[in-house]
């Protein structure tokens, strides 16, 4: 518990799987994940975090290799969450670093860990970045956070009026977050105006999110996938009912990947109007996986 404050264990009381994917480009990354021209596969990797008290690391594989994850490629986090890249580094929520929590950060290479690289955020889920800024979701203070990427101008209540917040996602003109415990997904502008926090309503735990140029994603922590168009039209709460037990989720290229945390393992779909090629058990071998992201070394 986070002394002082309230702080829910998502674990206790439902299944987490949060996994946030985005192309490692300067554009967007955890943002737009529809990339047409990118790295190729075996330049990719699949990044996520152990949540489990055992490991508290950030594990990794080969996008064309996930039958041989490293688990233990970054050590000494305290209950990592959110993860997201840019070209750069790898950004990650640690929930109790310290009093409330940190956001870490490392090089690409696995070198140059920060543990503290922003201190005193609230309760971080979910992470996001975009070419300006790296967000990520208070749960403790009901609001979204964001800094400049060199870790400076740094302001943990940006958008206020959440609901526990836990996935983050952004894209060239919006940011998205799923309200845990308002069953919505509010979205705002770039800026931080034009807040809404029920852009979508009737979803059932919401978890991670996930976008691409055609539509969003969130997980229904427990029941499956829910899908509508960019423009919050053509909601379908029961897109993935056969992705089971998602937390988070992520986009990238034509796949969609979910986390199992009570399975320890990461799940991967064929996107398409219907998903298909559902594959539960696509990594394994994880403690406890809750967000991650994709994108090259």
């Amino acid at each position: 518990m986070i002394c002082g404050r309230r702080f829910v264990d998502p674990r206790v009381f439902f299944p987490l799987a949060c996994f946030l994917i985005a192309a490692a480009s300067p554009a967007c990354n955890g943002t737009d994940n529809h990339v047409s021209d990118g790295p190729t596969a075996g330049d990719l990797y699949v990044y996520w975090s152990n949540s489990g008290p055992s490991s508290f690391s950030i594990g990794r594989a080969k996008l064309n290799d996930p039958e041989n994850p490293l688990q233990g490629w970054i050590q000494g986090c305290e209950f990592p969450n959110g993860v997201a890249v840019d070209a750069n580094h790898i950004y990650y929520s640690n929930l109790t670093e310290g009093p409330s929590g940190t956001m870490g950060r490392a090089e690409l290479d696995g070198s140059g860990v920060n543990q503290i690289w922003v201190a005193g955020c609230q309760g971080p889920h979910g992470v996001a970045v975009d070419t300006n800024y790296v967000y990520w979701a208070n749960q403790n203070t009901n609001s979204i956070a964001r800094a400049t990427r060199d870790g400076l101008e740094v302001d943990q209540v940006w958008i206020t009026g959440c609901n526990t917040p836990y996935g983050v996602a952004v894209d060239a003109s919006h940011i998205y977050w799923a309200n845990a415990d308002g069953d919505t997904v509010g979205r705002a502008n770039l800026d931080g105006d034009g807040v809404n926090q029920g852009w979508i309503s009737g979803c059932d735990k919401p978890g991670g999110l996930a976008v691409n140029a055609d539509h969003i994603y969130w997980a229904n922590i427990g029941t499956g996938i829910g899908r509508a168009n960019i423009d919050g039209t053509a909601v379908d709460q029961n897109w993935c009912s056969g992705c089971a037990a998602p937390y988070g989720i992520a986009v990238y290229g034509e796949y969609i990947y979910w986390a199992r945390v009570w399975n320890n393992e990461i799940g991967r779909a064929k996107l398409g109007d219907l998903p298909t090629d559902i594959t539960l058990d696509w990594i394994t071998q994880c403690d406890e996986p809750m967000y991650c992201t994709v994108g090259s070394m």
